[in-house]
């Protein structure tokens, strides 16, 4: 089963960033997020009996966002997806070496 049908699901603008330093307007540096690119992307969301068995559970809530393979910056874990305003670190790339399609990055939403 393909992870998304139709590239028109690909209807979300996500933005990567990293911890990296820069220098400030007064010519501090400065360590925080940069950007390294943005991109359209398909929100995968959950099933309600998920949501519930992580109340249950206490585990970490996931959200996955699948983008297209070919990026013109590279994607790791060690970066950050914002969406909506709100920051989610990726915990894992599984990267579609077979088809060359689709990337989806498992982040991890911080409350």
């Amino acid at each position: 089963m393909p992870l998304i049908d139709n590239v028109t699901q690909l209807n979300e603008r996500i933005k990567i960033s990293k911890n990296d330093s820069y220098q400030s307007e007064d010519g501090d540096l400065v360590e925080g997020l940069v950007e390294v690119g943005e991109c359209w992307a398909y929100v995968k969301t959950r099933m309600l009996r998920d949501v519930v068995t992580s109340i249950d559970n206490t585990s970490q809530d996931i959200i996955n966002f699948v983008i297209r393979y070919d990026q013109e910056f590279e994607v790791d874990k060690t970066m950050e997806v914002t969406w909506r305003g709100n920051n989610y670190p990726i915990i894992k790339v599984n990267v579609d070496s077979g088809m060359k399609e689709f990337n989806v990055l498992v982040c991890r939403s911080v409350n």
